[in-house]
């Protein structure tokens, strides 16, 4: 049978129950009439009637529930919240009194969840059908799926689907701020979120460069899940980008502090310990090119005026060199525990191999910002001997997974570099570089 048919079957069967349950509240009747010459206002006064005579029935709640929700269907689309949420504040009196007498089971109750269930279905499919698609969305269909899917959680506040989804529409029409409400929302709805709703909630703060509001939503995700190392790898950045290594790095460590054996926390903290490194030493190249261009405005003027910056940079990058050294050298540490324990690991051998192709590249920045030659020739013997160092892991972790296009790519760029011409076009083949 055509799914169409089976929904307006449904929507049929709807309406026979409906008109079909018997009243015995003249009030009522007199709204079951109104009801079926669409004169909503006058059926509401009537069942306003009814609640004022006995604010215990069930059934006054539930027409007037379903009333509302006749309005909302024929109001226009950016219109009906009001309405719908009228509708589930009545239902929702409605079931409790159900409950409360008994009638549980009545068809009454039945029929609110068909009603409820339909016309949410109808609204969020709808919301995600206009953003799904990039290539047939029209503009304004975001702001429909907006007013789709607060229509949706207006029926069913507690179907947090919609909430997620409303956040992603929210993000894909740039507005940030409004996500992080409702993601916001998300968490406070339930008692233990998923770890994932903390992280997506965290992204979006990250985001907008809110940093510590994402370490307070990280924090509390870390305290209901201890061991989850996305949640610890992301507070470690977040922390990062605050420019706070201290806490970035006793953020890493506590995951080798509950096991220390357990080999995945060993690659996630030399993985977080490099990109420690990594970033002081963007810090590192920024100084030395400031030095160079320092270097040929003395030589330009032809006088010292600039040796006293030259100087105070070149002592501060001593220091940072060796900060970058010391932090590389556990990274390293940290990473060849994996491959002892788990030699099969490609990642860990690939960073590695990131590890001395940096440190590489570093050594040539220093030549390329060198104007004494015999200092330059040394350099880039150096970088290349570094070079030499990180290809044996890219290799192996080409091997172990040679479908891996990023390590091919790796590996075409030092061979490249050491001038190995023949083994550069097998690896840019391999990279898909054609």
């Amino acid at each position: 049978m055509n799914k169409n048919l089976i929904r307006v079957l449904s929507v049929g069967l709807l309406a026979l129950f409906l008109y079909s349950c018997s009243a015995s509240n003249p009030n009522i009747e007199s709204a079951k009439l109104n009801l079926q010459h669409k004169d909503y206002q006058k059926a509401l006064t009537s069942l306003d009637k009814a609640i004022a005579q006995d604010s215990t029935d069930a059934e006054a709640y539930y027409y007037k529930g379903y009333v509302y929700s006749k309005m909302a269907n024929e109001d226009s689309l950016g219109q009906r919240v009001a309405d719908f949420k009228k509708m589930h504040q009545n239902y929702e009196k409605a079931k409790e009194l159900y409950k409360s007498s008994g009638k549980a089971d009545s068809k009454e109750m039945t029929l609110m969840r068909m009603e409820t269930v339909n016309m949410w279905t109808h609204e969020h499919n709808a919301a995600v059908h206009l953003a799904a698609n990039d290539s047939t969305r029209k503009p304004g269909d975001l702001n429909k799926a907006v007013d789709h899917l607060q229509n949706a959680i207006a029926i069913s506040p507690d179907s947090l689907i919609s909430y997620e989804v409303l956040a992603e529409v929210y993000d894909m029409k740039g507005n940030a701020g409004q996500a992080e409400n409702v993601l916001t929302q998300i968490l406070q709805k339930s008692s233990k979120p998923p770890a994932n709703d903390y992280l997506r909630l965290a992204q979006f703060y990250q985001k907008n460069k809110k940093y510590d509001k994402s370490v307070d939503v990280l924090k509390k995700a870390k305290e209901n899940y201890p061991d989850n190392v996305k949640v610890i790898q992301s507070l470690a950045n977040t922390y990062l980008a605050m420019n706070d290594d201290q806490n970035a790095i006793a953020t890493v460590k506590t995951l080798i502090s509950t096991d220390s054996s357990n080999v995945q926390y060993h690659l996630v903290y030399g993985t977080e310990l490099y990109k420690m490194a990594m970033t002081m030493n963007d810090t590192l190249t920024n100084r030395y090119n400031r030095i160079f261009t320092l270097q040929q405005k003395q030589q330009k003027n032809n006088n010292k005026e600039y040796q006293s910056q030259i100087d105070e940079l070149q002592n501060s990058n001593q220091q940072l060199a060796s900060n970058i050294e010391d932090m590389t050298g556990k990274a390293k540490t940290q990473l060849q525990y994996v491959i002892n324990h788990r030699p099969n690991d490609p990642t860990a051998y690939n960073t590695m191999g990131v590890i001395y192709q940096n440190k590489a590249a570093a050594l040539f920045q220093m030549r390329n910002n060198t104007n004494d030659l015999k200092k330059a020739d040394s350099l880039d013997a150096a970088a290349k001997n570094v070079l030499h160092q990180a290809l044996p892991f890219y290799q192996k972790a080409a091997q172990l997974d040679p479908n891996n296009q990023n390590y091919w790519q790796s590996l075409f760029r030092v061979y490249t570099a050491l001038g190995m011409k023949e083994k550069a076009q097998e690896a840019m083949k391999k990279a898909g570089m054609n």
